[in-house]
């Protein structure tokens, strides 16, 4: 079985929350599939899906949108996508506005993932260039980690018996 977890992430946080999914399906998948191989990579070096069984993809979440890329690569393999189990994961402060949902909806709507989860991300000023910081300081955001690791390893065990659940299906 091959996993790819792939992600955009613009400050680190978003590539730390797709290493961890990564290791949680490598762990729990690796104790029943012997063969079992998660690549984790980021959403620019995918050259495409074909060869995986399964995919999880993540992004940044700024000012309501994923990143470019992200979109990008859905837009661009939902064909492929559609042929294969896929979770999607989204990091950051988010706000509830329509237009992030019908983002998303669409995006989901173009393969028909599993599952989306909205994860909370880190905010550190010293990572930001000064458009960023302008705009954290108008909508006074806090610095800070948000990211609920039990919550990320928590999903990523979900992920892991959903798939190993298809695989006893399919034997």
């Amino acid at each position: 079985m091959r996993v790819l977890v792939t992600y955009a992430s613009r400050h680190g946080s978003t590539a730390e929350i797709a290493d961890r999914v990564g290791q949680v399906l490598r762990v729990v998948l690796g104790m029943h599939v012997p063969d079992v191989q998660v690549d984790v990579i980021p959403i620019a070096q995918v050259r495409g899906v074909e060869g995986y069984d399964a995919v999880v993809v993540g992004s940044a979440i700024y000012l309501g949108r994923w990143l470019r890329p992200a979109r990008r690569f859905l837009r661009a393999e939902a064909a492929r996508l559609r042929r294969r189990p896929v979770w999607l994961f989204s990091s950051g402060p988010v706000d509830d506005g329509p237009g992030q949902a019908d983002e998303l909806g669409e995006l989901t709507a173009l393969f028909g993932a599993r599952d989306h989860r909205i994860f909370g991300g880190r905010l550190r000023s010293a990572d930001l260039g000064v458009a960023e910081r302008t705009l954290v300081r108008a909508v006074h955001a806090e610095e800070g980690d948000y990211r609920d690791w039990a919550e990320v390893t928590s999903w990523a065990g979900q992920l892991a018996d959903t798939l190993l659940a298809s695989q006893t299906v399919a034997s």
